[in-house]
Formats: C-alpha cells, structure tokens, sequence
C-alpha cells in the first residue's frame, strides 16, 4: 500500500502500510532502522496511536541495548 520513512526522537524509521491477510485489516509495518539486530520489524494497527507505539518500542529497545551494553562490559 505504501512506505514512509521518517524520524522520531533522532531515529530513523520506515512505515509500510499494508492489509493483513488474516482479516484484510489495515496494517502498520514498522522497522526501526537502528535497532534491526533487536527486532526486524513489528506491526500494530491503523487504529492504534501511531506515534504512542513508537515512543514506547525506542523506549524499550533502548532499554535492551543498554541491558545488552551492561553484560557485555560486565563479562
């Protein structure tokens, strides 16, 4: 349906809209480019607050890597 790239917070992010072939729902695609090592891409829906779900996934991967960083200095 389409793509987007944008960036939040000073990351950068690719947006790919789509319909889900489990109940031809409306989809976000989303893939933090940053954090690709983490996760690859995970999706939510349309409806959703778009920029809440980003805010909270940066929130989260930066919180892995740091818990990543710790017990690689830690070893």
């Amino acid at each position: 349906m389409g793509a987007r790239s944008i960036t939040i917070d000073g990351e950068p992010i690719r947006i790919c809209r789509y319909r889900s072939g489990y109940n031809n729902r409306a989809m976000y695609a989303i893939c933090i480019l940053n954090y690709t090592k983490y996760v690859r891409s995970f999706s939510v829906s349309v409806e959703m607050n778009l920029r809440e779900e980003l805010e909270l996934t940066l929130a989260q991967m930066r919180g892995v890597e740091r818990s990543i960083n710790w017990m690689e200095v830690s070893a």
